[in-house]
């Protein structure tokens, strides 16, 4: 245990101030899944470039309907590692959760030097300014405090009944064009939140950065 307070110290102690450029040349990520199981849908966020990839084949037919990358979640940590390494960037998550939820072991390991968790250092930025980072701890909560305007569908907490009817329906009926349109506009609230989630963290990271 104490060797990985260490380890998780010394990659704290290791990376770059979070300056705006830093911030602005970011990798933005959020997951969407349920609890406990591997994520469904991880939203990138690289300058101004947004995708979206999907790893579970469950979704593949609603995935190619919007015309989504379908990748294993293997491949896409050692793509995203590799960016990291290659072009200098951070990665930035909202919640040490999101990185234990993107890789794990060895590759969880790779990639915490990098990782930026972008709650903590809003709750860092309260606590300099003497606010209270624990009753704006969300993110929608955030970016109140830096007066931005909140994204659309950011602070849903439907997800995981979202998924589950888009995955039962898709189970049910075969094809994304066979769902109902209430199936459907499900699938789009969870695409929408994704993108409003990597776009809302990389503002509130521009915002505090030094």
């Amino acid at each position: 245990m104490q060797k990985n307070r260490t380890d998780t110290e010394a990659a704290q102690s290791s990376r770059p101030r979070l300056t705006a450029d830093v911030a602005r040349r970011g990798i933005y990520i959020d997951l969407r899944g349920v609890r406990g199981r591997a994520p469904v849908i991880c939203g990138l966020l690289v300058e101004e470039r947004f995708d979206q990839v999907i790893f579970d084949t469950d979704f593949a037919d609603a995935a190619l309907a919007r015309e989504l990358r379908i990748n294993s979640l293997e491949s896409e940590v050692l793509a995203l590692l590799q960016a990291v390494r290659e072009d200098g960037r951070c990665l930035f998550g909202f919640s040490p959760e999101a990185l234990n939820a993107l890789a794990h072991g060895r590759m969880a390991e790779q990639l915490r030097p990098f990782y930026r968790d972008g709650q903590q250092v809003g709750a860092d930025w309260c606590a300099r300014r003497g606010k209270d980072g624990r009753s704006s701890s969300s993110l929608g909560a955030m970016l109140s405090l830096i007066g931005a305007i909140l994204p659309l569908h950011l602070e849903s907490k439907a997800t995981t009944k979202r998924l589950r009817d888009v995955r039962v329906m898709m189970q049910a009926r075969g094809a994304f064009d066979a769902m109902t349109p209430i199936g459907k506009g499900k699938w789009t609230k969870l695409l929408k939140q994704n993108r409003a989630r990597c776009e809302g963290l990389r503002t509130l990271m521009l915002a505090l950065s030094e």
